[in-house]
């Protein structure tokens, strides 16, 4: 899922990285802060979670930092749920991908 506030956290590291390059010590982000201002909510995570549930995948799990949510599923499932195709192609050396 998407960072929030993904200027705030690109400020944060260039403040950091200009204190190091001044001979100085940047301040760290804890994980409680990471979570609180830059990642997304749990409410966005878990309806990405309940979407993949109700369109048959299984196993669904969200990350701790609500960053990735994971899924099992068909090729068909995903099809489905997100509306795509899928095609075999052959690679340069002829295998099949």
């Amino acid at each position: 899922l998407k960072l929030h506030d993904r200027e705030g956290l690109e400020a944060f590291v260039k403040q950091g990285a200009d204190a190091v390059a001044a001979g100085g010590t940047p301040r760290l982000m804890s994980s409680d802060e990471a979570l609180a201002n830059h990642a997304p909510s749990q409410a966005q995570a878990q309806a990405v979670a309940d979407y993949l549930t109700a369109r048959g995948f299984h196993n669904v799990t969200i990350s701790e930092s609500r960053m990735l949510v994971s899924a099992d599923g068909t090729a068909q499932t995903a099809r489905d749920a997100f509306m795509t195709r899928f095609a075999q192609v052959r690679t340069a050396d002829g295998r099949f991908a």
